[in-house]
């Protein structure tokens, strides 16, 4: 329900003294099938801001003229119309329920006041009353940052935004309904560019928006330019957006109700310090989840290569309130940084504290370059799907870049990465829990301190699956191709094969006192076969042996390939060595049983049952993972 308004006189008049020739003069459209119309009906079908006295100079303050057209075209259930012009808004015009807005696209330029820049479109009612069916189209809508005479106000809100609309929910219960923006192009806006709160069924597409939040000089940096900021909204689609700005070019967050059911696709764009596309669950005190949301084909780019800026996707709870994030979608996204400086991560997805983690995030056909730090980086964060990943890029922030960077996760899969790291690992684990991957490549120099392929650090339950291997591109890694640290416990399996190191490398793994490795069931660490003449061995087929050498028959060492460390310490813990021996008489008497362990060689003994050296002729042995003995 609307207030009566003493500006809708001027109109009512005009509509009962019209003239009665518009209602006579017909005219008929060209084209077969049209039919004559009268030139009364087919003016009635919109209402334009020119009828209500817009100039439109870029001077003449046109806020009145548009507002008592958009009230009138309301009344009349008809299109309010904005032709080409420069129409300065010095007040935000309030848009009420049912209106449609309409321009002449880019050649409909609205403006803000220099002189009090704010709102150029709020809701009516933002304070008392729900917003719904609005539509507003084909305008461009200047916030005139790069004016060297606008004047900047100390503190900035929603209410500078360049499209404000919906309603608080601590205000206003429930959801405004219905919200179509289209075909608009906005630019330097001082705050958001188009804000929207507490809306359901809200759809925004083929928009362009501009604003780094510099002047005129690229100096004097402002924050909050997001380019579409959504708080408390639910059932939403953002599509087919250009967005170049200084903060986020989607962020979603969350108050009293959280953000529900969105799709975010086909954004392209850059940020200056801000995020691609940003789910932050920043309220304190009780707040609502953000949650259902899919977010995909995401390509993001830095504008500011001299500086720190963001990521290309955040998942994040940064807030002390009940809300988190969780159930988020995310699938074919392009990051890239530039040769200075970068996004910090390509994607991020992170909880505030254990007890408070991000979860249920799938993510897939991820490409991350020149990341400033890790390509992927995961914290406090449980039930993690990352498939498809690629990640490049030297590190800018030096001794800072994992490829993929897990820390205090449980319940994380990896499936199909390819990473490269020239400076750190190409993925790095430390403290998580339940963590399994497949078909990872590693590659890079890593060529100082502790530097690995991959490297686990005081994880459980974690499963290096097939496919994982290790390369510097060349066939060479100068560290460690796996290294586990702290107390790791759980399934490893690290079949020799599987990690291909060739010169300079201590290789396949390098365990210290306090782990433990395994292998997976049937999935030996290195095997081979070996025939015995009675006067010398001779090694056969094989996977990870270099050599055998011959005590006397039945007992043999066997040497490790030189990239193949089984473990730092000599001794530190038993492996698991299987074998049978042929002897050409009985072979069910003859028993593999390892003597000695070293880092790069075990010697193995064949005895028959009673406890002598078998005259092997030919035998078998494979070593699988370290055995648990505590």
């Amino acid at each position: 329900m609307r207030r009566p308004r003493t500006e809708d006189l001027p109109y009512l008049l005009q509509k009962e003294t019209r003239t009665v020739g518009a209602n006579l003069i017909k005219f008929k459209a060209l084209g077969d099938g049209a039919d004559a119309r009268t030139i009364l009906s087919r003016l009635d079908e919109v209402i334009s801001v020119k009828d209500f006295g817009a100039v439109g100079d870029g001077y003449t303050d046109d806020y009145q003229s548009i507002q008592n057209a958009l009230y009138a075209s309301v009344d009349n259930s008809v299109v309010c119309y904005i032709p080409g012009g420069n129409y300065v808004v010095g007040t935000p015009i309030k848009v009420p329920d049912n209106s449609r807005i309409i321009g002449e696209g880019y050649l409909s330029h609205l403006l803000v006041d220099i002189t009090n820049p704010k709102n150029i479109f709020t809701s009516e009612f933002q304070t008392t009353a729900l917003m719904d069916n609005v539509v507003i189209g084909r305008l461009r809508l200047d916030g005139q940052r790069k004016n060297r005479n606008i004047i900047i106000p100390a503190t900035r809100t929603r209410a500078n935004a360049l499209i404000d609309v919906g309603q608080s929910p601590s205000l206003v219960t429930g959801y405004g309904t219905n919200l179509w923006l289209f075909e608009l192009w906005l630019q330097e806006s001082i705050h958001f560019h188009i804000s929207v709160e507490g809306m359901a069924g809200i759809h925004i597409w083929e928009c362009y928006i501009s604003g780094d939040g510099f002047d005129a000089d690229g100096a004097n940096y402002i924050g909050n330019t997001d380019g579409i900021h959504l708080v408390n909204c639910r059932d939403f689609i953002v599509d087919s957006c250009e967005i170049h700005t200084g903060d986020d070019m989607v962020a979603m967050t969350n108050d009293v109700n959280g953000c529900i059911r969105g799709n975010i696709n086909n954004i392209t764009g850059s940020s200056g310090y801000g995020n691609g596309v940003a789910c932050v669950a920043d309220a304190t005190g009780t707040s609502g989840d953000i949650y259902d949301i899919n977010i995909s084909n995401i390509s993001f780019t830095v504008s500011r290569a001299a500086d720190d800026t963001g990521n290309a996707v955040r998942i994040r709870k940064t807030g002390t309130g009940t809300g988190t994030v969780h159930d988020v979608n995310i699938s074919n996204v392009c990051a890239k940084g530039s040769a200075t400086a970068a996004a910090v991560h390509g994607l991020e997805i992170m909880g505030r504290v254990a007890a408070e983690p991000v979860y249920d995030i799938a993510c897939s056909n991820i490409q991350v370059e020149n990341s400033r730090s890790h390509g992927i980086y995961v914290y406090e964060a449980d039930d993690i799907l990352l498939s498809n990943i690629r990640t490049k890029g030297s590190g800018q922030a030096a001794g800072s870049f994992n490829g993929i960077h897990l820390e205090n996760c449980n319940r994380v899969v990896i499936n199909n990465a390819i990473c490269r790291s020239d400076d750190d690992c190409g993925l790095y684990a430390t403290t998580c829990g339940w963590l399994r991957m497949d078909n990872v490549l590693v590659w890079g120099a890593l060529t100082a301190g502790n530097k690995a392929g991959i490297y686990l650090d005081t994880c459980t339950l974690t499963e290096v699956g097939p496919g994982c291997f290790v390369t510097d591109g060349a066939g060479n890694v100068t560290q460690y191709g796996l290294v586990t640290a702290g107390t790791c416990s759980g399934v490893i399996h690290a079949k020799h094969q599987a990690f291909t190191c060739a010169t300079g490398g201590v290789g396949v793994l390098n365990i210290d006192n306090a782990g433990k490795l395994f292998t997976s069931p049937g999935q030996p660490i290195v095997w081979c076969r070996f025939t015995d003449s009675g006067a010398a061995a001779t090694l056969g087929d094989t996977e990870g042996i270099a050599s055998i050498t011959r005590t006397a028959q039945g007992d043999y060492t066997f040497v490790y390939n030189t990239n193949l460390t089984l473990y730092a310490v000599a001794n530190a813990a038993p492996y698991l060595v299987t074998g049978s021996g042929n002897t050409g008489v009985n072979n069910a008497d003859v028993v593999c049983k390892p003597v000695t362990h070293s880092a790069g060689s075990v010697r193995v003994k064949f005895t028959d049952g009673a406890g002598a050296l078998a005259a092997v002729t030919e035998g078998f042995i494979q070593i699988f993972g370290m055995i648990d003995t505590a």
